[in-house]
């Protein structure tokens, strides 16, 4: 009896702890008295947690864990700027930045296309040649790309 109410308390534990993640967030703002203005709100909010939990998963084991305001603040809310030279996007990420691998795992495992994510000098450094070009040999066909590289003097993933 005892062998099973632990597995029990455990899952409970864990959906809890989802709970207070999106009442920590969306969930502690429903927007209206109506129901149908709430069920909309709390539609849009699980898909923002969902998604912001698989932009964790693919940035890094450390985010793989952490809550979704830590991973809004570290991946999401980034301070850079854009800038567009020669009819490109590029994203110029700020110098000795902590989560620039982090992000740039995430630019990577999401394949934008006709992009340009740029930084002042190292550390960290990266150096990503064709971000958004497709993988050989996916079955899905899906945009892939090669692992960040360092460079040497900026941080710039093409």
């Amino acid at each position: 009896m005892l062998s099973d109410a632990e597995p029990m308390h455990r899952a409970h534990a864990a959906v809890e702890q989802v709970f207070a993640d999106l009442e920590d967030s969306a969930l502690g703002h429903l927007p209206s008295r109506k129901f149908t203005a709430n069920a909309a709100w709390l539609t849009l909010a699980a898909t923002a947690y969902n998604l912001t939990r698989a932009a964790g998963h693919l940035a890094s084991a450390f985010h793989a864990k952490a809550r979704t305001g830590t991973i809004r603040r570290h991946l999401i809310a980034v301070p850079a700027r854009i800038a567009r030279p020669g009819r490109q996007v590029a994203l110029h990420l700020p110098q000795r930045w902590r989560w620039a691998d982090d992000f740039a795992d995430l630019w990577t495992a999401t394949g934008p296309a006709h992009a340009d994510l740029t930084a002042g000098p190292p550390p960290p450094a990266h150096d990503l040649e064709h971000l958004g070009e497709p993988a050989t040999g996916t079955a899905s066909g899906n945009a892939c790309c090669p692992k960040p590289k360092t460079h040497p003097k900026s941080n710039h993933i093409a």
